[in-house]
This record gives structure tokens, sequence and C-alpha cells, in this order.
């Protein structure tokens, strides 16, 4: 699993640092969206192509397809031209780094924060609440396949969202779409009323696709990028983290409707946090975010 989490983590760095090198600024939240909704579809598709091998060849036929897949995967990598890489670039600690930007990791990183816990804890409190109600495997597996759905869905439409109306534009209604739905999830007590929930979490998670990616890509500074986008992503992970831990303490010391209370405070926080400190448009070239203060005033 540490393998695992490793290889997950710079795969996720390297693909977000090459699409900042290759693809205009005006077109990142678009392409960025389109990243990250293709691994979603892939998340989404996995289990039912696993649950095929599996039923054609046992558990280690998940194994199996899960070996197919990587190398197919490592084979398409092969062969995409690598970027040039600036020597000195590559010698920049990640500590002087995150030194240097740490202004913008404690204010923008909040944001990230927040939303990666309200991504995480989802998966954890669904299935949670769903038992708790009394539904059976197969109702929570149906629900969780049309929330599913819906957030592959909206991968290309956020992506337009992103570049026509800005970050912050859609960054907040996201966050404020997981403070609705975490904070309604107590009242449902059917399984259509969980169904409307999931939607809603849904359709939040796909409107924020994308979103972290292209705002780190946004705000790193020039000669620093690998480093900076590196420090960026480990606050949204961090949340990611934190989310369904929270969702367990809170849950064992009180009730699950108390964890869902309090993960829609958390969302609210991230909403005002992204609505304060998010850009709304890309930097000028050669711009970083701390000097940047009267040009996003200015958008």
């Amino acid at each position: 699993m540490l393998l695992t989490g490793a290889a997950s983590a710079l795969w996720g760095l390297a693909r977000q640092t090459y699409l900042v090198a290759v693809i205009p600024a005006g077109d990142r939240g678009r392409a960025l969206s389109m990243l990250a909704g293709s691994q979603r579809f892939g998340v989404f598709a996995g289990p039912f192509l696993g649950a095929g091998a599996t039923h054609l060849f046992g558990v280690t036929g998940a194994m199996w397809l899960q070996l197919a897949s990587m190398l197919v995967g490592g084979a398409l990598m092969m062969s995409v031209s690598d970027i040039e890489n600036d020597a000195a670039q590559a010698r920049r600690g990640l500590g002087a780094v995150v030194v240097e930007n740490r202004r913008v990791l404690g204010t923008l990183g909040l944001g990230a924060l927040a939303t990666g816990a309200a991504r995480a804890a989802r998966t954890a409190l669904l299935p949670l609440w769903a038992a708790h109600i009394g539904m059976s495997a197969p109702a929570i597996s149906l629900i969780f396949g049309i929330a599913g759905a819906v957030d592959v869905l909206m991968s290309y439409p956020s992506g337009i969202w992103l570049d026509r109306y800005g970050r912050r534009a859609t960054g907040t209604p996201s966050l404020l779409l997981f403070a609705v739905g975490y904070t309604a999830l107590p009242f449902a007590a059917t399984t259509f009323g969980l169904c409307v929930i999931a939607v809603i979490l849904g359709f939040a998670n796909g409107l924020s696709n994308g979103l972290i990616m292209t705002v780190g890509s946004d705000i790193a500074p020039p000669g620093a990028q690998a480093e900076f986008l590196g420090a960026w992503r480990l606050t949204h992970d961090l949340g990611m983290f934190l989310g369904p831990i929270a969702v367990g303490f809170i849950g064992a010391a009180t009730t699950l409707g108390a964890a869902g209370i309090a993960l829609g405070a958390v969302a609210t926080a991230g909403a005002a946090s992204i609505r304060r400190w998010f850009p709304t448009v890309p930097l000028p070239s050669g711009q970083s975010i701390d000097d940047a203060g009267e040009c996003r005033n200015a958008h």
C-alpha cells in the first residue's frame, strides 16, 4: 500500500506538471478537468471490469486486470514525448519552495484542504448512513453508480465553467453544494432521500473537477513549478486523509448525523476561504500570487 500510494502521488504530480507545460493558460480548466474526469471514469468503470474478471477467474482475476491496466498505462506514458527540464530548477529544494510560498499555502491551501476533506468524506459517510437507515447492498451500489455517473458527466462542463467564469466562481458553489448535501444528510431517512443527497454531492464533486489542479497551475511560481505543485497537492491530500478520519471519530463520539453537520461546516468554511483567496482568472505570465493581490482584486 505504501508503494501504491507513492506511485499514485508521483503520477498525479507528473501528469499535472506535464499539462501545465504544454497547455495554454486559457485552456487549463478544460484540459485538467478532462484529465481528472478520465481518471474518475476509470474509477467508475474499474469495479465493473473487476467484477467481471473476478467472476471469470476468481479473486486473482482482478489482480491480473490491474496489472494489465498498469502495463498498458505505462506503455502509453512511454510514448509521450518528455518536456525540457531545467537542471537548475530541478536542484531547488522542496523545503525552500515551501518556505518561500508559505503565505500562499497557508491561505489558498485552506480551500484546497477543505475541498479534499469534502471529497473523501463522501465515500466514507454515505455508505455508513445507508447502512444506518437499513438499505440493502444492491441499493447502495445503485446509488453510488448514479452519483458517480453525475460526477463523470460534469467533467467537461466544469472545465468550461473554470475557463469562462473563473476559479473562484467554480470553487465557491462547489463547496456550498457539499455543505448543503452534508448538512441535509441527517434528515435522509429513505432511499430516495439519500439518492437525492448522493446526487447533490456527486454534482458538487463533478463541479470541482480539476479545480485544485488548475488553481495550483495558475499560482505555481516560475522556475519551481514541480516543487510547488508537490506542496500544493499535499494540502489537498491532507484534507482527503483527514476527512474520513473525522467521520470515524465524530461518528464514534457522537452520531453519524453530527459528522454530517461537521462536514457541512467544514465545506462552508472552505467556500468562504475560496471566495476570499482563490484567483478568478489565470495570472499573467511570470507573475506569482504573492505580487498579484492588486491583479486579483481588479478581476
